[in-house]
């Protein structure tokens, strides 16, 4: 027989594997890493843990934001800064005929300030304390703002905070309070909903 004539179903040998049937010796032994990459693997790793850490301290404060800036504006004397510390259709709802708004409730604030600890005094704030809120309150505070406000908003958490709160006249000498402030979480935000006072929540 020639070697044109192959039987039926004979397939024809391959002298030498070719193609994807080629055998492939592969050096399975890994390359140590070069300066540079351990270098960027550190680096990488470095950024994974500080990415993370600022996201917990950013996510873990957010109940806290609302009293923070209210105080920084607070000892700026900057009413409008303060209000914004409480939620937008607040600052914007319509007062009754001699009833303060926000923004004036947070001026008539800082005239307070300024008649017990001088012009300019500086304050500085600290949460030292924190308790949540009954949820029977939360659910009375939802009702309250659709009938007083026309709004439907989800309060879905509150915390009573105690606050370390100093006050620094003009000539430094300095008075420290136990202050409080409740802030809610409302649609997702954390907000105030009334000033900060010198008694605790009841």
């Amino acid at each position: 027989m020639s070697d044109t004539e192959k039987t039926a179903g004979e397939r024809p040998e391959l002298d030498q594997p070719s193609g994807i049937f080629e055998p492939r010796n592969f050096d399975l032994k890994k390359k140590p890493l070069s300066g540079k990459q351990i270098s960027i693997r550190i680096i990488a790793a470095a950024l994974v843990v500080i990415v993370g850490l600022l996201a917990y301290f950013w996510l873990s404060s957010a109940d806290q934001r609302p009293v923070k800036r209210y105080y920084k504006a607070y000892s700026a004397e900057d009413p409008a800064a303060m209000a914004e510390a409480f939620p937008d259709w607040l600052r914007e709802a319509n007062t009754a005929e001699g009833e303060m708004d926000v923004t004036a409730m947070c001026a008539a604030m800082i005239s307070v300030k300024k008649l017990n600890y001088g012009e300019n005094a500086k304050v500085k704030m600290g949460v030292i304390g924190e308790s949540h809120v009954e949820e029977a309150r939360l659910d009375q505070l939802e009702r309250g703002i659709k009938t007083r406000y026309g709004k439907d908003v989800t309060v879905s958490d509150g915390l009573n905070l105690t606050l370390a709160v100093t006050y620094i006249k003009p000539d430094g000498s300095e008075v420290r309070n136990m202050e409080y402030a409740t802030v809610y979480r409302i649609d997702r935000h954390w907000y105030m909903l009334d000033v900060a006072t010198d008694q605790a929540p009841s």
